[in-house]
Parts: C-alpha cells; sequence; structure tokens
C-alpha cells in the first residue's frame, strides 16, 4: 500500500473542479518551473559542505513543487469560504447561519493576525474559534451540494473540514466519495487512506478504495484493498449485507 501518512496534503487543484482539468495535466509545468527554480537557487547559494550541487538542487525542486501543491490547498480553502459566504444562508436555518458566519468572521481575523512564528495547532477550529456547531452547518451544506451532484463544490467544504479538523473519520470519508463521483480518483484513493488510518476496522473505505484503483488502472492496489475487505468482512457474524459489494468488486477486478 501507498504511504498514507503523506496524505494530508492532497486536497490538489481547486481549479480542477471548475474547468475540468486534473493536476497531471500541469505536472509538465511545474517540473520546468522547479527546475529553472533550483538552477538558479543553487547557483546563488552558499555551497553546502554535506551536499553537491546536484543534491541541493533536487532538494529545492521538491521544495518548489511543494510550495506550489501548498498554494493549491490555500486556493481550494479560499473557495471553500467564498462559497459558505455567497451560498451558506439558503441551506440553513436562521440561527446555524448566524453562528457560522460569525464563527468564519473570528477565524478570518484571528488569520490576519498571525505571523510565521505562530505555532499552529494540528486541529484548528477552537483555535481559529470556530464551534463545532458550525462544523455541523458546513458539512450539512456540503452533503446537500453532493445531492445536488455538486461534486466540486461538496469536495471544496469537505476539504475546509479536514483541514481545519484532520482527526474526524467522517469528514475524510465524505471527501473521498466527492472526489470519486467526480472522477477524482487518485485524489479519492488518498482520502480513503486517511480514513485507512483513522479507522483501518471500518470496511466502507476498503470497498471503496479498491473500486477507484479499478476505475485508475491499477489492478495490484485494488486487489490488495479488496483482499483486506474481504477478510474483514468474513469476520463479521452477518456478512449478507456485503455479498453484493464483494460479487461486483470481484467482478471488475478479474
Amino acid at each position: 500500500m501507498r504511504d498514507p501518512a503523506l496524505t494530508v496534503k492532497m486536497h490538489g487543484n481547486a481549479n480542477s473542479f471548475s474547468d475540468g482539468a486534473s493536476f497531471s495535466k500541469y505536472e509538465p509545468i511545474i517540473n520546468n518551473l522547479a527546475e529553472k527554480f533550483a538552477e538558479n537557487e543553487s547557483n546563488s547559494t552558499i555551497s553546502s559542505p554535506l551536499l553537491n550541487k546536484e543534491q541541493v538542487k533536487t532538494r529545492l525542486k521538491l521544495e518548489f513543487k511543494e510550495a506550489v501543491r501548498l498554494e493549491e490547498q490555500y486556493t481550494l480553502l479560499k473557495q471553500a469560504v467564498r462559497l459558505i459566504l455567497s451560498e451558506g444562508q439558503n441551506y440553513l436555518s436562521q440561527e446555524e447561519w448566524d453562528q457560522l458566519s460569525s464563527d468564519i468572521a473570528k477565524a478570518q481575523e484571528k488569520l490576519s493576525t498571525l505571523s510565521i512564528y505562530d505555532e499552529i495547532p494540528e486541529k484548528l477550529y477552537p483555535f481559529l474559534g470556530i464551534t463545532e456547531a458550525s462544523l455541523d452547518a458546513v458539512e450539512k451544506i456540503s452533503r446537500q451540494k453532493y445531492q445536488e451532484e455538486n461534486y466540486g463544490a461538496a469536495a471544496a467544504l469537505c476539504a475546509f473540514l479536514t483541514t481545519i479538523d484532520p482527526e474526524n473519520f467522517s469528514y475524510w470519508l465524505h471527501l473521498g466519495v466527492c472526489y470519486q463521483e467526480a472522477g477524482f480518483n487518485e485524489k479519492a484513493i488518498k482520502a480513503f487512506s486517511i480514513c485507512h488510518l483513522l479507522d483501518p476496522l471500518e470496511i466502507t473505505p476498503w470497498i471503496l478504495c479498491t473500486e477507484c484503483y479499478v476505475r485508475a488502472h491499477n489492478k495490484d492496489d485494488a486487489k490488495l484493498e479488496f483482499e483486506e475487505a474481504r477478510r474483514m468482512i468474513s469476520k463479521l457474524e452477518d456478512t449478507k449485507p456485503w455479498d453484493e459489494h464483494l460479487i461486483y468488486l470481484k467482478r471488475i477486478i478479474d
């Protein structure tokens, strides 16, 4: 299996939901920019006694590409906030909306005062002054966007939730489902991989991840996910609710 710990920065290209382009389309461009950045920086940087020039360039390229991806995640989060403020009231009661809009305003004010030297906790929402009621409100909007088949908007809101509360299993599961429905199988796989970390005994992410691997033309990993799902199901007292899933998955893998 892939390393799921690396997927906390997996939210990807926010613009892909508006223009249908996948991040991989821009990978050659980013690689070229990273190469130019690393070449320029390595020439102007004091030589390291531990690393030769090529090693320095490799490290700089990785840092550049990571910065690009973080910027994309930032764009996706801005998209979620814009969506909440422009459409959120349409999906919530007045009480829910008043609480959520107040919390978003407090969070934006808090963020505006931060510096790069401030220590940021992993669980962001209490730090930003966002209440659990507001998290529930954002999830409610996301689920209704999903029901409308607006999977891009639903995913953006889920990405917002997983960023400020990264230990919540249901947020990651819903994010994966949104990505899967939108056809972004690799992103869905990464979200389901986080689910494996948070609750390895929950069967649903293993089932969904199997299907995503098949759609991504990676049957080797699909078989691994499928076998783990089948192993866990075999230990249940009642396996019947899962029979159709297993039959379907075995058919698409074979």
